[in-house]
C-alpha cells in the first residue's frame, strides 16, 4: 500500500483552528480512502502540528515505530488498559508503583470481564520501567507495556517492551510510544475517548513555558447558568467526546449493561456504543433510529438499562426527540438520560427543564463559536452522578487546558448575540433550500414540512439553531461534485459546526464512507448528504454562494 500524499492545509480559525477546508469533493473522498493526508485538521482526527512535534520527538528519542500524545499520562494509561480490558483477555498485571486505581475502576465497572492476575499468568503486563531487569524475565510471553512518569532514558526500549508510556514530569501530558504496528487501534481509541492533547499545551511544552493561572470556577459558573444550574455541577474536559465518553462510562453499570441511543447520532458517539459493549462481551447497545417510536422505547427500557443517550436535535438528520416522554419512560426503570445539547445550545433549549440527568456539550462548537478552541462540558444536578463524574475525571486527569478555557471564556461573551443571528439566518437558508427545485430533501426542524416541527416548537423555544442537512434531488457523484466544487465565499468547505463562519461538508462521506451501503440506508443517510452550519454572515451572501453552486447541477 502506497503512503498517502501529504498536503498542507490552511486552518480555519487561526493557528489553533480546529478545522480545515477541502476544496473539492474528490479531496474528501481521497482523505477517506487514505490517498491524501493533511498536515492538520479536526484535532481528534488529525493531530495539530504542535502535537505532532511532541509525538515525533518521543518517537525519535525512544526509537519507536510511532507515538500518540494524550491529554495526560493517566488518560493514556486508562486508554491502554481499556484497550485490553475485553472478554478475550483474562489476565492483566499492573506493577507496583503504578496508578492501580484505573484498573480497579475498570474491574469494579465490569468485574465479569477480566481480573487482576499474577506476573506468571499475565497476558498483558504494565510494568514500572524503574523495576529491575530481573523482574522483566517474569513477564516473558506477555504483551509488555512500560510506564514512567518523569525521567526516562532516551534509548530503544523495544527489547524489553512492546510499548512504553511516558508521562511529562511537570505537565499533563502522556505519550504512548509503540514498537509494533498497533498505531491505528490506539489512535482510534484516543479519538473515541476524546483524551486529546491541547495544541496550546503542546506549544507551551515545546517552548518550555508554564501554564497560565485561570479561575475555572468562574467559567463553570457562566456555562452552568446557561443550563440553569450551579457551577459546582459543571465539569470541563479537553474535548466534547471526552465529556460524552466520561458521561456514558459513569452511567454504565455491570448489573445494568444496556445502553440505548435514540435518533441519528454523531459518528464517534455511535462508535462508543457499538464497540465498547462488544469488547466487553456485554449486551449490545440498542439503536432506535426513529425518534417517534415511543412504543419500541417502552419495550426496550428495562431494569438492565443503565442509560439512554440522545442529541437534540440529532446530528446529522436533525430529529427532535420528545424528551419529556423519554425521561418519563426511563426514570420509571431508574435509567439515566444523557442529552447532548451541543446543537440546540442552551440559548434555545434547557434539558434540565425536563429532568435530564446529564447534559453534555462540545464547547468547541456553538458555545465557543470561532473555530479556535477545543473542549467539552458535562453538567448534572444528581449528586451521585456528579461524584462519579468527578472521580472518573480525576482518575483520567482529563481536564480542559487553561489556555483553551481562557479562549472559551472570551468567546462565550458573544454567545447569545451569535445565536440570535444564527437562528434567524438558518430559517432563511432552510426556506431557500426547501424551495430550491434542485434540492430533494431538507432536514431542519424549523420547517413546517419536517416531521418533528410540532415537537421542535414545544422544546426549541427561541429557534432551531444553525445546523441543517440536505440532499440533491438527483443525488449522484457528478451532481454532488458540481455543487460542492463550485461553492465560494462566504461558505467554508470544511467539517465542524457551530461557528460564526458558515461551514459545509459532505457529511456521510466524511463520517460513514467506509460503512456498508445497507448500514447507511438503515441510518437514513444518503452517500451525498450535505450538512451546513449557518454562520452570522449576511444571509443573501450565503444564498448567493449556494445559487452559484447549484447553477450547473442537473
Amino acid at each position: 500500500m502506497t503512503s498517502p500524499e501529504r498536503f498542507i492545509a490552511k486552518p480555519v480559525g487561526g493557528y489553533h483552528g480546529i478545522t480545515i477546508e477541502f476544496p473539492t469533493l474528490q479531496m474528501n473522498i481521497d482523505y477517506e480512502e487514505k490517498k491524501i493526508k493533511p498536515n492538520r485538521g479536526y484535532p481528534r482526527f488529525v493531530q495539530h502540528p504542535q502535537v505532532q512535534i511532541l509525538e515525533e520527538k518521543a518517537k525519535e528519542e525512544y526509537f519507536g515505530s510511532s507515538a500518540i500524545a494524550f491529554a495526560s499520562a493517566e488518560s493514556c494509561l486508562y486508554t491502554v488498559i481499556d484497550c485490553f480490558f475485553s472478554k478475550d483477555v483474562k489476565g492483566i498485571y499492573i506493577d507496583d508503583g503504578l496508578p492501580k486505581k484505573i484498573y480497579s475502576f475498570l474491574v469494579e465497572s465490569a468485574s465479569e470481564v477480566t481480573q487482576p492476575t499474577t506476573k506468571e499468568k499475565a497476558q498483558i503486563a504494565i510494568i514500572n520501567i524503574n523495576s529491575s531487569k530481573d523482574q522483566l524475565k517474569k513477564f516473558e510471553g506477555s504483551y509488555r507495556i512500560g510506564f514512567s512518569k518523569g525521567s526516562l532514558e532516551a534509548k530503544d526500549h523495544s527489547s524489553e517492551y512492546d510499548a512504553i508510556i511516558w508521562g511529562h514530569p511537570n505537565e499533563s501530558l502522556g505519550v504512548l510510544v509503540l514498537y509494533n504496528q498497533d498505531y491505528e487501534i490506539y489512535d482510534l481509541l484516543r479519538r473515541h475517548t476524546g483524551f486529546n492533547l491541547s495544541s496550546r499545551k503542546a506549544q507551551r511544552i515545546i517552548r518550555r513555558k508554564s501554564s497560565p493561572t485561570f479561575e475555572f470556577d468562574l467559567l463553570k459558573k457562566k456555562i452552568a447558568s446557561l443550563e440553569k444550574t450551579d457551577g459546582e455541577n459543571c465539569l470541563l474536559y479537553p474535548s466534547g467526546m471526552a465529556a460524552i465518553f466520561s458521561s456514558i462510562i459513569t452511567c454504565w453499570k455491570p448489573n445494568r449493561p444496556k445502553l440505548i441511543m435514540i435518533g441519528s447520532a454523531y459518528v464517534d458517539t455511535l462508535c462508543i456504543l457499538e464497540k465498547w459493549p462488544s469488547r466487553r462481551g456485554t449486551l449490545q447497545a440498542v439503536f432506535i433510529d426513529d425518534t417517534d417510536d415511543i412504543e419500541r422505547l417502552k419495550d426496550e427500557v428495562d431494569l438492565e438499562t443503565s442509560a439512554i443517550i440522545t442529541e437534540i436535535p440529532t446530528n446529522p438528520l436533525l430529529q427532535v426527540p420528545n424528551l419529556g416522554k423519554i425521561v418519563s419512560i426511563a426514570h420509571k426503570k431508574d435509567a439515566k438520560i444523557i442529552v447532548d445539547n451541543t446543537i440546540a445550545t442552551p440559548y434555545n433549549f434547557n434539558p434540565f427543564d425536563y429532568e435530564a440527568d446529564i447534559i453534555v456539550h462540545s464547547t468547541t462548537k456553538f458555545l465557543n463559536g470561532l473555530n479556535n478552541h477545543m473542549g467539552g462540558v458535562s453538567l448534572t444536578r444528581d449528586p451521585e452522578l456528579l461524584s462519579k463524574l468527578k472521580k472518573f475525571q480525576a482518575l483520567t486527569n482529563s481536564f480542559m487546558d487553561p489556555e483553551d478555557a481562557i479562549v472559551l471564556e472570551r468567546n462565550l461573551k458573544g454567545f447569545k448575540k451569535r445565536m440570535e443571528i444564527i437562528n434567524k439566518n438558518a430559517v432563511k437558508i432552510a426556506d431557500y433550500l426547501n424551495q430550491n427545485p434542485k434540492v430533494g430533501k431538507v432536514y431542519y426542524p424549523g420547517l413546517k414540512n419536517h416531521p418533528d416541527y410540532i415537537v421542535a416548537k414545544k422544546y426549541l423555544l427561541k429557534g432551531c439553531s444553525g445546523l441543517m442537512s440536505f440532499v440533491l434531488k438527483n443525488s449522484n457523484r457528478d451532481n454532488a461534485s458540481t455543487f460542492y466544487d463550485n461553492l465560494g465565499h462566504p461558505i467554508i468547505k470544511g467539517p465542524s459546526l457551530g461557528a460564526e463562519q458558515t461551514l459545509l461538508c459532505p457529511y456521510t462521506i466524511l463520517a460513514h464512507y467506509n460503512d456498508p451501503p445497507e448500514k447507511r440506508k438503515k441510518m437514513g443517510l444518503d452517500l451525498y448528504l450535505f450538512r451546513i452550519s449557518i454562520g452570522i454572515e449576511r444571509p443573501n451572501n450565503i444564498i448567493a454562494s449556494l445559487d452559484k453552486a447549484f447553477k450547473n447541477v442537473i
